[in-house]
């Protein structure tokens, strides 16, 4: 077996299962409806779902057809408020093919919260190779959204695409200049204020990161912010997420270690730390967080819920390999957490899944992950507290 590049392949191969891949589960009292999908380039009859209320606090397993992605993790997603819609690109399913065969999809889905319904999207063009671990932003200024990195069987890579929604395009981009070492299991997010993508961190192909970038789309520019002060240690699989009260970029856990003498049975490299990014200034800043704190971890999923001003937290994986199930909250004013999903009906425990924040009805979107077991391919939707209905 190759060496796999960077840490991220190692990590995931030390954790995949054979097994039988996919996950679906109907016991949520969802009832379905017969309606013309189009996918791709054919017209096909699906099964289309229709939602029960919705309850604040609370997890709705939204099993949304029989058309769906396959099961996978490590994939990557942004939400495109243009179409309303969540775009689904990549990820890996080993369970089903084994590791050596295991393929990187390479295909590329939206998801459409108001009739839930998934669609395969056709591609035009030249295509961003299979790949898990990559980074995806919605750039609001052009309407489209930005691919960064990932890895595949041949190591950590540093490609840059942006894909179109109009004509359902992708396109290469070669920016001038420096450039991030190629990496995977970073994280980037952007900056309204500054109109630019914040780059964190990540897997390189020996090492962990700690560098800080940024990406102006307009110029298709990357620069080396190198902040002042005090920086977050190098890491790997980390969240992050713009938080705009403060206009700061924040980032929480991951594996903050390389070298790791019992991974398997003593896998100490994960934090739960709590830092701050403020792009005015380029500083990075650690704060102190109070209350009900998520334990260590990696891959989880982090979204900003900005009727609450609060962080989303669910999922990832923690120590000895322990896939998390818990849903925490945190004040981004006060920085204290608490636990949320006062029902208790979230889903399975996971990592490497996808998180967004719907910003029409104002609920968070989860898709598939890893379980522990194997690979998912469920459709789950967090309802805020602060939920109200349309026309309440």
């Amino acid at each position: 077996m190759r060496r796999l590049g960077s840490l991220t392949l190692a990590l995931a191969c030390a954790t995949i299962a054979l097994g039988v891949g996919g996950c679906s589960d109907r016991s949520d009292g969802l009832t379905t409806t017969q309606s013309e999908v189009v996918v791709a380039s054919e017209a096909a009859p699906t099964t289309t779902t229709t939602l029960p209320p919705l309850t604040p606090d609370s997890w709705l397993n939204l099993d949304p057809s029989v058309r769906m992605p396959r099961a996978r993790y490590g994939h990557s997603a942004a939400y495109d408020p243009g179409t309303e819609k969540m775009i689904v690109f990549g990820g890996a399913n080993y369970t089903i093919t084994g590791w050596e065969d295991g393929p990187f999809f390479q295909d590329l889905w939206a998801y459409d919260f108001t009739s839930n319904t998934w669609t395969e999207l056709e591609q035009t063009g030249e295509t961003p190779p299979g790949r898990i671990y990559a980074s995806m932003v919605y750039d609001p200024e052009s309407g489209r959204s930005i691919l960064f990195g990932g890895e595949d069987h041949d190591g950590p890579m540093d490609d840059l695409w942006s894909y179109d929604p109009g004509g359902s395009v992708w396109a290469r981009l070669q920016p001038e200049g420096a450039v991030p070492l190629a990496r995977s299991g970073h994280t980037m997010v952007y900056d309204p204020v500054g109109r630019q993508m914040i780059l964190f961190g990540g897997g390189l192909e020996e090492d962990l990161s700690r560098n800080t970038w940024s990406y102006d789309p307009s110029a298709n520019a990357w620069t080396e912010l190198s902040p002042r002060g005090a920086l977050p240690a190098a890491r790997i699989g980390h969240s992050m997420v713009y938080d705009a009260l403060s206009e700061r970029i924040l980032l929480f856990g991951g594996t903050a270690r390389v070298k790791q003498v019992d991974r398997e049975n003593d896998p100490t490299g994960y934090v739960d730390d709590l830092w701050a990014y403020d792009p005015g200034s380029n500083r990075w800043v650690e704060l102190r967080s109070r209350g009900d704190v998520p334990l260590p971890r990696e891959h989880c999923g982090l979204v900003y819920e900005p009727a609450g001003a609060q962080l989303v937290l669910f999922g990832g994986r923690g120590h000895r390999y322990l896939e998390l199930g818990d849903t925490k909250l945190c004040d981004v004013q006060t920085r204290t957490w608490t636990w949320g999903d006062s029902r208790r009906s979230s889903p399975m425990g996971r990592h490497s899944m996808s998180m967004v924040y719907e910003s029409v009805a104002g609920v968070l979107i989860v898709f598939g992950g890893y379980n522990d077991i194997t690979e998912l391919n469920d459709t789950w939707v967090y309802v805020p507290a602060d939920y109200a209905a349309a026309g309440d």
